[in-house]
Order: C-alpha cells, then sequence, then structure tokens
C-alpha cells in the first residue's frame, strides 16, 4: 500500500468533505416533536444564505472513513477545529485537522494571516504569500447547495426544545454533483474530470438543526461512494497507484459538525513558533 499516496488523497477527501458539511449547517439528533409546515429545501436556502452571509466561525468536526476491498476494511478518523474572523474582509483563520489511520497520527494545522499561510504538516513548517481570495475560495460554499428540489428524495422538519430539526436524503448523482463543484471551487476552477466520473454515489444523508432565530448548531453528513474501476485506468501517467489502492473500493462517510457560535468574533491564538517556519510553498501540503 502506497501509505503516502492514501494519506494525501484522504487528506483532499476529507477537506472536500468538509467543504461540503459547511454549504447546510447544523444537526443533532432528537426526539420526534412538533412538525413545521416550512418545507426542509427551503430550510436549506435559508440556512445557506446564513452561511454564505458568514463573517466569522467557531466549529469542531469529525469524520469517520470506513473503506472496505477485497474483503478487507480500513477505518480512518479525522477530528479538528476551525475558528476564523473576517471571512469576507481580513481573514485571520486557524484550522487543526488531527488525522488517525493505521496506527499512525498525522496533525495537520493551518495558520492564515495578513496575506501568509503557515502550514505544520507534521513533518515541514512552510510559510508562503498566499492572497486572501485564494484562500477564501477553498472554502467557498456559495454554490453548493444548488441542485433542484427534485433531488430531495425524503424530507422531515420537526420542532423540538425550541430548536428545529431537518433531515432529508439527497439524490446521489446531484450530491456528486455538489461535490464536484466543491472540488472545482477548492482547485481554482479546475477543468479536470469530476468526482462523478471516479466514483458512483448512494443517496447521501443529511440532518441539520437550528436554533429559534435559525442559525445553525450542528450537522450530520453520511454518504457512500465506489470506486469506478475503468474509469480509473484513464488517470494520468504514474498514478498506478491510485489504480490498484481503489479500483476495488466501498467508502462510508460520517460527518459531523458542531458550531460553538455562529457569526460571533472569536478569539485566534496564533502558533507561538511562527519564526521558525520556512519559507516555500504550502502546494500539497494539506493533501
Amino acid at each position: 500500500m502506497n501509505f503516502t499516496f492514501m494519506k494525501k488523497g484522504m487528506a483532499v477527501l476529507a477537506a472536500v468533505c468538509l467543504a461540503a458539511s459547511l454549504s447546510a449547517c447544523g444537526a443533532r439528533t432528537s426526539r420526534q416533536g412538533q412538525k413545521n409546515e416550512k418545507s426542509a429545501f427551503e430550510w436549506l436556502g435559508e440556512v445557506s444564505e446564513k452561511q454564505n452571509g458568514l463573517e466569522n466561525l467557531d466549529a469542531e468536526y469529525s469524520l469517520k472513513m470506513e473503506m472496505g476491498a477485497d474483503g478487507s476494511t480500513i477505518s480512518l478518523g479525522i477530528s479538528g477545529e476551525m475558528k476564523a474572523n473576517g471571512l469576507k474582509s481580513n481573514p485571520e483563520m486557524l484550522m487543526s485537522m488531527n488525522m488517525n489511520m493505521l496506527g499512525q497520527k498525522m496533525p495537520i494545522s493551518l495558520y492564515y494571516v495578513d496575506g501568509y499561510a503557515y502550514v505544520d504538516s507534521g513533518t515541514a513548517k512552510v510559510r508562503s504569500a498566499t492572497g486572501s481570495d485564494e484562500l477564501l475560495k477553498q472554502f467557498s460554499t456559495q454554490e453548493m447547495n444548488d441542485f433542484a428540489e427534485s433531488a430531495v428524495r425524503s424530507s422531515n422538519v420537526e420542532i423540538n426544545d425550541g430548536a428545529t430539526i431537518i433531515t432529508f436524503t439527497i439524490d446521489g448523482k446531484a450530491f456528486s454533483d455538489m461535490m464536484d463543484k466543491a472540488m472545482g471551487s477548492m482547485m481554482g476552477g479546475t477543468e479536470d474530470p469530476g468526482m462523478a466520473d471516479y466514483m458512483t454515489f448512494s443517496d447521501a444523508q443529511m440532518e441539520i438543526r437550528v436554533d429559534s432565530n435559525g442559525l445553525p448548531l450542528s450537522q450530520k453528513l453520511i454518504m457512500e461512494m465506489k470506486m469506478n474501476a475503468d474509469k480509473l485506468e484513464d488517470l494520468p501517467e504514474g498514478s498506478e497507484a491510485a489504480f490498484g489502492l481503489y479500483a476495488n473500493m466501498n467508502m462510508k462517510l460520517t460527518m459531523d459538525m458542531t458550531y460553538r457560535s455562529f457569526g460571533v468574533p472569536v478569539t485566534i491564538t496564533p502558533p507561538d513558533d511562527l519564526d521558525s517556519y520556512v519559507d516555500g510553498s504550502t502546494a500539497g501540503l494539506m493533501g
């Protein structure tokens, strides 16, 4: 197994899933309660509008990825937090990603301020000039929920203890298209084939919870996919590791995100060793 390739590939996929989870905020399980007349799709639109106008963020997340092929299963756990201020103007951001796979722990962190990104990959600390537009497009969610209402296979809206709980199922093809937009945004509008060319998605399950003011509290996303082996053969030369590793693989991902505060300025403490970061390119260090 090419562990380095897998680490980088899973980091990218995890980042994309994180971006997808930001497209519609909040969620937690709850007991049955009073029905609400507004549809889940309408709630999704309203919550997404609030997310798109977000200036400040304070959230923690976890991602569990289960991968199986040829009778074997690999589990990957990722957890971390995101703090940000000035997302629409002059951003300051601190993001951590703690990966645990095959008994190895791989901490990755990103700190951004005043046009510079500081990335600690666990093996290198690199500082690079990065425009705020370049950084923020990787966390943009403006068009991530751009799918038709007909793509919602089933849904339910309930009110419980002053909170609104929205659950729905999204058609797998529509969800893969949404993921393609996330990847395209992160990669700067790349014209490379989308994720749907390499994966077949099952219908995705989402659960959102918002407070009495309609602000996101937390969210859960569950999705499953299978690699398309015939498409993997078309990958660029030198990607044999991808074909051999993923050809017969099924994956299930469960993403949880909790908002500790929504839209409220947060305190961000920079790493205390910024002087030790070496000037260079941070491309690839986050995946």
